[in-house]
């Protein structure tokens, strides 16, 4: 049986006849029960009764259930409906929730209506024109089964992350508002498939899903809804994103790219060679086994990407990305080295400053940081528009709504991901600046300082040291994927 909460009824303070009008407004009813100009009936109480009247079968398809539980007789007829509690007392401060129960294996189809009464009878001492009634009435539609759903007629993905889908559903006279798009990688397991995107209107007929990793292959499914129902799920179809796929961490770190050996008690020597006995920096590790200036400096190796997340040759002289071999990241790489102007070089000027701002409490240390605080120091900055402030969080977003190198799931790095580029072995700039021109000083991440919430940590590409920054101060930023 499905249990329908009908009433709900609550008195703040009214005693009397305020009460029972009181509780009349509270359930819906017209309040008409009692005459008007009836006075007060202070400490007195209102009789909620659930009174029993036969069903009758109308012409519009509606059988009434007056006063809600029926005969016992209609009962046995079939008639699968009753109210619980069928009668009470409420006091002055009560309230009572009263349930109408309908067995819909009993019913046919079609609208019923159930009369619920407040009935101002406690005192029977009162005077007949002090007594009333005031009901509430309740229709519930039974409908027949739903024993189609949509059908999903086309899947593609026309962006980057982006995956549309077409359909077809006819739903006649049923109440469905709406649909249920639901997406899966191993469609066979059925605990896999997740909710992915409600999509309002029935008449709807395609959806543009997005939070999609580039070149991952999904499988979708859908179904219609409405109040308390829901229609047979479509078929299932498959498609792959538009974009790169997701770069998987490699769990390794770069090593400090030192080829040169030093002496005791002073110098250092142009090759790895030493006065010392122990082994050095330059005998261990990428360094000294893949020491390969073809694809970044010693032990470093990068591919550069173009804007649609393509390989380059390590000779191209336009790219707008690099990835990481080493550690499996790939790197938004700014549109030059820069020129000393903010934003006059487009989205990626390598001169562009921004201030550090995370909303989210479970990354931001305890403090969201700055969103506004220097104005225009960024492309494209309108003070009247928040979504071009000149902070970390609104970059990530204008960076993902561009799609960059056919991505929408660049975030900020981490401070070892940062420090993950440093080479240990060049000052003034500390980085393989054959990979990543446009380096300034200091690049913001997004580790937030443990030990003082207004500050987060930021790495140095002059020289290579990492420190930390009130959060208000403005750095460069350079976005990253992949890894985590």
């Amino acid at each position: 049986m499905d249990a329908i909460s009908i009433v709900g009824a609550r008195n703040a303070s009214a005693t009397g006849t305020k009460l029972a009008r009181r509780l009349a407004e509270e359930i819906g009813g017209h309040g008409d029960g009692l005459p008007a100009g009836v006075g007060e009936l202070d400490d007195r109480a209102a009789r909620l009764d659930a009174r029993e009247s036969p069903l009758e079968e109308t012409g519009d398809q509606r059988a009434g259930l007056r006063g809600g539980r029926p005969r016992q007789r209609e009962a046995d007829q079939g008639a699968g409906a009753r109210v619980v509690p069928d009668q009470g007392v409420l006091g002055p401060q009560g309230s009572r929730q009263v349930y109408l129960y309908l067995d819909i294996a009993k019913l046919n189809l079609g609208t019923y209506r159930n009369d619920l009464r407040l009935v101002n009878a406690y005192n029977e001492s009162l005077p007949a024109d002090q007594t009333g009634t005031t009901q509430r009435v309740v229709r519930v539609k039974i409908n027949p089964p739903i024993t189609g759903g949509p059908t999903i007629t086309a899947a593609s993905s026309p962006a980057p992350g982006v995956v549309r889908v077409d359909w077809s559903f006819s739903p006649g006279s049923l109440p469905l508002h709406g649909y249920q798009i639901y997406r899966s990688s191993n469609p066979s397991d059925p605990a896999s498939w997740v909710a992915h995107q409600n999509v309002p209107g029935i008449q709807t007929t395609r959806a543009d899903l997005t939070g999609f990793s580039g070149g991952s292959t999904l499988y979708l499914k859908m179904d219609a809804y409405g109040d308390g129902i829901r229609s047979n799920a479509s078929n299932v179809v498959a498609v792959t994103v538009q974009g790169s796929a997701v770069p998987q961490g490699s769990g390794r770190l770069n090593d400090t790219g030192q080829t040169w050996g030093g002496d005791y008690p002073s110098g250092n020597n142009a090759t790895c060679t030493s006065n010392i006995a122990a082994p050095q920096d330059c005998h261990q590790g990428r360094d000294a086994t893949s020491n390969n200036d073809a694809d970044g400096h010693a032990g470093f190796s990068f591919t550069k990407l173009d804007g649609n997340g393509n390989p380059l040759p390590a000779s191209a002289q336009s790219w707008s990305c690099v990835r990481d071999n080493v550690t499996g990241l790939t790197w938004e790489v700014k549109a030059s080295p820069g020129n000393g102007i903010s934003g006059d070089e487009g989205l990626h000027d390598a001169d562009d400053r921004f201030t550090w701002y995370n909303t989210n409490p479970a990354t931001n240390g305890g403090a969201v940081g700055y969103d506004n605080y220097s104005g225009n120091i960024c492309y494209g900055y309108d003070p009247n528009n928040p979504s071009s402030y000149c902070n970390t969080q609104a970059y990530v977003a204008r960076v993902n709504a561009q799609g960059r190198c056919g991505a929408r799931d660049w975030r900020m790095p981490k401070r070892e991901e940062l420090r993950s580029l440093v080479d240990y072995s060049r000052y003034d700039l500390a980085i393989d600046t054959n990979f990543f021109p446009g380096n300034t000083w200091w690049f913001w991440s997004s580790s937030a300082v443990a030990y003082y919430s207004d500050n987060a940590w930021i790495v140095n590409f002059s020289n290579g040291l990492d420190s930390n920054d009130y959060r208000s101060n403005s750095h460069a930023v350079r976005m990253v994927r992949g890894g985590q």
